[in-house]
């Protein structure tokens, strides 16, 4: 009787440790005075000089989706908010970009947008699970500054 009372104290308490991922509003989109060719140019060197996979790159249609894949879920936290969980441990992280650059009468508009996941495992009984994190804005503002070489 003692043990489940401790147990279901326990799991009470940390019931409270549980947070889920933070809204937060964010820049992605931005008007940049470039020709779409500069502006593609720079968009290719900052994904190869950070190590972000490009998968699809088509330049005619503005249209580039890229994927980077971090060995620690920690890592992310300077991207993402994935939220907490008690008893719950980060193994790794993805981030997932598209990016859309389209001509406009004034240079080029560029859109980034990112999808975060973190996998964690769990202490009580090693079950791995998915836990789509929210982003901070970092990334596609550092994104956006390297297509407009800010």
């Amino acid at each position: 009787m003692k043990k489940m009372l401790f147990v279901a104290g326990l799991a009470l308490g940390l019931s409270g440790c549980v947070t889920a991922p933070a809204y937060i509003p964010l820049e992605n989109s931005r008007d940049i005075a470039l020709s779409k060719d500069a502006a593609w140019s720079n968009l290719v060197e900052y994904f190869a000089s950070s190590n972000i996979s490009i998968r699809t790159i088509e330049k005619d249609s503005g249209i580039l989706t890229a994927e980077r894949v971090y060995d620690q879920g920690y890592q992310l936290s300077s991207y993402a908010d994935c939220g907490a969980a008690a008893m719950l441990a980060p193994i790794n992280g993805s981030v997932e970009l598209n990016v859309f650059v389209r001509e406009t009468a004034s240079g080029v508009k560029a859109t980034v947008n990112a999808r975060y996941h973190q996998r964690r495992i769990s202490a009580w009984d090693g079950r791995v699970t998915d836990t789509q994190c929210s982003s901070l804005g970092t990334l596609e503002r550092a994104v956006l500054n390297a297509i407009a070489k800010r």
